[in-house]
């Protein structure tokens, strides 16, 4: 009974404590910025536009800081680098467009077309790091859910706010629990 709980416990792969103490601090970050939106976006049943628009904007440009902390840890691939570098980007380029050109078509249309192309960008480095990079692997769910969360928006550009900001919420609270459990995973694997 003791050695199936033990090999249990030793089947994730350990990654050098250094590296996971590079890595924990984007991890949560991420998480605990879009567990945040996607809460207010639960309980916040008449919204206004200008303050939707700042806190995609936010969670964008924070989560776009946090894949580029994600991919310049030591020992990222270059191909995941280069992916998630470009994906920074774009995340926060498209929350500051989001903010600045403020409409429930710019929200629906450039907010889901960024998530959608950063989803992918994650896939992309994902697909370039998974057999070498082991911390590689936090990034096929949320990179799946959003690009799945933007496709929907703009699939859904005719939803009022309300409807929208529940869309993007509730993707990002699936990224938030994917990115919370990773972050205290290596923040423990730091000690």
């Amino acid at each position: 009974m003791t050695s199936s709980n033990s090999s249990a416990a030793t089947s994730r792969p350990k990654v050098d404590p250094e590296l996971a103490a590079s890595l924990w601090k984007p991890l949560l970050l991420r998480g605990a910025v879009a567990l945040i939106f996607g809460l207010i976006t639960v309980f916040w049943t008449t919204p206004q536009l200008a303050i939707a628009s700042y806190l995609l904007c936010a969670v964008m440009v924070v989560s776009g800081k946090a894949l580029f902390d994600f991919g310049s840890v030591d020992g990222a691939p270059e191909g995941m680098r280069q992916a998630l570098g470009i994906g920074a980007l774009l995340s926060i380029l498209t929350g500051l467009s989001v903010a600045l050109l403020q409409s429930t078509f710019t929200f629906a249309w450039m907010g889901g077309g960024g998530l959608f192309l950063v989803g992918l960008l994650e896939l992309v480095g994902w697909l370039k790091a998974r057999k070498t990079f082991v911390p590689a692997r936090e990034l096929l769910i949320p990179g799946l859910v959003t690009a799945a969360t933007g496709l929907v928006l703009m699939i859904g550009n005719r939803l009022d706010l309300h409807g929208l900001l529940g869309v993007a919420g509730g993707g990002h609270i699936i990224v938030a629990v994917f990115m919370i459990i990773a972050g205290i995973s290596y923040r423990f694997d730091a000690k």
